[in-house]
């Protein structure tokens, strides 16, 4: 059960560090496909048709951040278990057109600024990503658009934001796919140790701690949890192909 109700966290988790192999280890840097995607990058769900570009926050080190989104993609905001925040581009509140949004850390109790899409995430770690159309078959407008428009920066340095930088990973080989071993309870682990445990419900949490993995805690199975951890794996990850 564990496994089954973690596999959105731990993919978010393995995206971002796909991202950090691929160079992207700030919030200003971020991962694009200039070119379509192709088989040789994994990445769970996407398509070779659409212009894919994502980035990640981490707001426990830089706090309130702000995303300007690009005009004409389809985007969305997840925390960092992969729960939907809000949708930007043509289903968000910039309807398509752009828009600067900005997302505060768990607990946040400071000024909040007008001017801005708010949104207030109950985790650190944040998935951004979008898909830009193509243009009579091209990505050159989208790719265009998101090196003009997209901007990632601190709120504290809205008056000057550091520039930009975006990776092309098109034709790149890199996983971002998560562990089907006992490493899996290992990165489940490494998110609860980050993240505060008000972000998750109760129920999760005894699961987790059913397990050994409690926020403050060392993750260290004997021998035969081990066994029944990595078996756990191997009928969680069934379980969830068959659903």
């Amino acid at each position: 059960q564990v496994y089954v109700s973690t596999v959105p966290a731990v993919s978010t988790y393995s995206l971002r560090q796909g991202s950090l192999d691929m160079g992207a280890t700030a919030s200003n840097q971020i991962v694009i496909w200039e070119q379509l995607g192709d088989s040789k990058s994994l990445v769970l769900t996407y398509n070779n048709t659409s212009l894919y570009t994502w980035g990640f926050l981490d707001l426990e080190k830089d706090g309130p951040t702000v995303v300007e989104a690009p005009p004409d993609v389809l985007g969305v905001f997840d925390d960092g278990y992969m729960r939907y925040l809000s949708d930007f581009g043509a289903a968000g509140p910039d309807k398509g057109k752009g828009g600067k949004y900005l997302l505060l850390p768990p607990g946040y109790a400071g000024e909040v600024p007008e001017g801005y899409f708010v949104l207030r995430s109950p985790t650190y770690g944040n998935l951004f990503f979008w898909r830009g159309f193509l243009d009579n078959g091209s990505t050159k407008t989208a790719v265009e658009n998101t090196k003009k428009f997209h901007k990632v920066y601190l709120l504290s340095e809205a008056g000057n934001p550091p520039p930009m930088k975006f990776i092309n990973v098109s034709g790149k080989a890199f996983n971002t796919i998560h562990a089907n071993d006992f490493k899996f309870y290992e990165e489940v682990n490494a998110i609860v140790q980050y993240e505060p445990n008000e972000a998750l419900n109760p129920e999760t949490l005894g699961l987790l701690a059913a397990i050994g993995i409690e926020k403050g805690k060392k993750f260290e199975p004997d021998a035969r949890m081990k066994k029944i951890l990595t078996e756990a794996v191997a009928v969680g990850n069934a379980t969830a192909r068959a659903l």
